[in-house]
């Protein structure tokens, strides 16, 4: 494990960075200044074709996520403020709007694309469920965060930082399901070294060069909670995402810069 794919064309001599793979895998989105502001960009990994996909003008992109119906990408970024955005995917175009206190994480969409789930991890730790379209906060649970994986309306599968495990949340009824044991070392996880399809979660932990990858089966029954370590992987650079089916991951490093940054690598 840990062959590298090559990304012809994807990676220029700007900064390329805070890649995405698409929810089928066949696109990796990504952020770059090669316009001279900060944007969303597609790459088509079959075609390597590029295609600018925002016009923010923004001189960071935090982070972002992708409605199910593919139209439509909540941002995360920063002008003069740090806003939070919904862009039309076909147009670029800026379709609302906010300004935010903080660095907020738009972790995963509504199936039915009416809410976003976002979560903040700075001054302290919360999954807000907002209206998709006014980008107003409906509800607020405090100590939850790092993914938002929708299982029916309202209930998501995340991360209790209060039991230290991973578990599905009612925003309907507050209730909390443990899906895991206690994680170790969950302070190094952050949205974009997680991954969860629901029933499964991916976690990277990072020592120095070395970066191990493990995956967790989620159950509500103890015995069927199961570890396994996918992969240890000597690479320098930051984890970026994993693949929809969690055989590859995307990883920055600033280190290969000169011919680009964004890196493939196969885990199993």
């Amino acid at each position: 494990s840990g062959k590298q794919s090559d990304l012809p064309q994807l990676n220029s001599t700007l900064v390329d960075k805070t890649s995405r793979y698409s929810s089928d895998g066949n696109q990796i989105y990504f952020t770059s200044n090669r316009s001279g502001d900060f944007e969303l960009y597609s790459y088509h990994k079959s075609t390597s074709l590029i295609r600018e996909i925002s016009k923010l003008q923004a001189t960071t992109i935090w982070h972002y996520s992708f409605s199910n119906d593919q139209k439509k990408v909540a941002v995360v970024y920063s002008t003069d403020h740090i806003r939070l955005g919904v862009v039309e995917l076909s147009t670029g175009k800026l379709i609302h709007s906010v300004a935010l206190d903080e660095i907020k994480f738009p972790l995963g969409w509504s199936k039915d694309d009416k809410h976003i789930y976002i979560s903040e991890h700075l001054s302290n730790i919360a999954m807000y469920l907002y209206d998709a379209e006014k980008l107003v906060i409906n509800k607020k649970r405090t100590h939850i965060g790092l993914t938002a994986f929708e299982l029916n309306s309202g209930e998501i599968v995340a991360f209790d930082y209060q039991s230290k495990r991973f578990v599905v949340y009612d925003f309907h009824t507050d209730k909390l399901t443990s899906m895991s044991d206690p994680v170790q070392e969950y302070m190094q996880l952050a949205p974009y070294n997680t991954y969860t399809n629901g029933n499964l979660v991916m976690l990277l932990y990072k020592k120095g060069m070395q970066k191990s990858v493990y995956r967790f089966h989620l159950s509500k029954e103890g015995a069927e909670r199961q570890t396994t370590l996918v992969a240890n992987l000597l690479q320098s650079g930051k984890m970026q995402a994993f693949s929809p089916d969690m055989s590859a991951i995307l990883i920055a490093d600033k280190e290969q810069s000169l011919n680009g940054n964004i890196i493939a690598l196969q885990l199993e």
